[in-house]
């Protein structure tokens, strides 16, 4: 599984989406994501989420722990930033770039 895909997952999970968000959908979210502020807690993500994905069924879930998407989005900084490129393996986004 590519962190893209695993991404897409962790953020299913985490706002309790009924489906895993499309790509154009985890595009909008991560440049909104990336946008932000750093030190922004869980609810700024999760209305993040839901104002881009276009599913609005929600699956209930206990506990929110981002410890996992927080993992996921360093490394798509990391490899970013690695590359110089702005753009990671596996089609994520990098900070002060857009997903394209």
């Amino acid at each position: 599984m590519t962190a893209w895909e695993r991404m897409k997952e962790a953020i299913r999970v985490k706002a309790r989406l009924a489906d895993d968000p499309t790509d154009d959908e985890l595009r909008a979210i991560l440049n909104d994501i990336l946008a932000l502020p750093p030190g922004q807690n869980e609810s700024v993500w999760i209305d993040v989420t839901l104002r881009r994905v276009s599913s609005t069924g929600v699956v209930k879930q206990g506990g929110e722990d981002f410890s996992d998407l927080n993992a996921l989005l360093a490394q798509i900084r990391l490899a970013s930033s690695n590359t110089g490129k702005g753009k990671p393996a596996g089609g994520g986004n990098t900070a002060g770039t857009s997903v394209k």
